[in-house]
């Protein structure tokens, strides 16, 4: 699996569309870039990739009208959008079934970190719990990952993550690898990082994995949503700015 994809910059995926807009009903798709893929299948856990990357069991479901597969369906099944309630009643007509799979992921605090990893929220939200202040516990995430990962793990892929700091508010001027953690009732719920440059592509963007889906670009606007990830933002900056992809 490639991190960043060769066709970074191109137009979203059909699935990657359906699967924003059923989040963000009201986002503008236009702003948005494909910018890498985000997981693979492989066949077990010893396999090379769930070192670099974590790897997940996943069930995968499937929707057959008369027979026949409905793409629909069976992407609105596997996205959440519905449940197995909600479709798979006793039907002659509508048959569903499942099975298990083994992806190698990683997660929107992994990607602003630069680790390839799925890591955990609730690290982040039990600093929290236990008294620190969003900044002091995001300071405590950075550093635990930083040892965790240091720069000869195969899973820190940038080394970012030696540079990163709080910032005390939003920064005039964006530089490369700004990050803004996003918090609602004082739970983080997801993170993106800003983006100058990949490679000769020139984006200016920020950049967000959204759960299994792919690693996509967008405006910073598309995500402030306070029903989904909240209202209150802290913002993670890098100490030299000169770092590209």
């Amino acid at each position: 699996m490639k991190l960043i994809s060769d066709k970074a910059g191109s137009a979203l995926t059909k699935d990657d569309i359906k699967g924003i807009i059923s989040v963000f009903p009201d986002i503008n798709i236009n702003s948005m870039k494909y910018i890498g893929e985000g997981f693979t299948e492989v066949e077990s856990y010893s396999d090379d990739l769930c070192v670099t990357y974590d790897c997940l069991q996943s069930t995968e479901y499937q929707v057959n009208i008369n027979g026949t597969k409905s793409e629909d369906l069976s992407f609105s099944l596997n996205s959440g959008e519905l449940t197995t309630e909600d479709i798979c009643y006793d039907s002659e007509e509508i048959k569903c079934s499942s099975y298990e799979e083994i992806l190698a992921m990683y997660n929107c605090l992994g990607w602003v970190l630069g680790i390839s990893k799925w890591l955990s929220p609730s690290d982040i939200n039990a600093s929290i719990k236990y008294g620190l202040s969003k900044e002091q516990a995001i300071t405590k995430f950075i550093a635990d990952n930083k040892n965790k990962y240091p720069d000869d793990d195969l899973s820190n892929f940038e080394n970012i993550i030696e540079e990163l700091q709080v910032l005390d508010s939003k920064p005039e001027i964006l530089s490369n690898n700004t990050i803004i953690f996003y918090f609602k009732d004082s739970e983080c719920t997801h993170a993106t990082r800003y983006i100058t440059q990949l490679g000769e592509l020139t984006l200016n963007q920020w950049t967000s994995k959204f759960g299994y889906a792919s690693l996509l670009s967008h405006d910073e606007s598309e995500l402030l949503s306070p029903q989904i990830y909240g209202t209150d933002f802290v913002y993670v900056g890098v100490v030299d700015s000169s770092t590209e992809l």
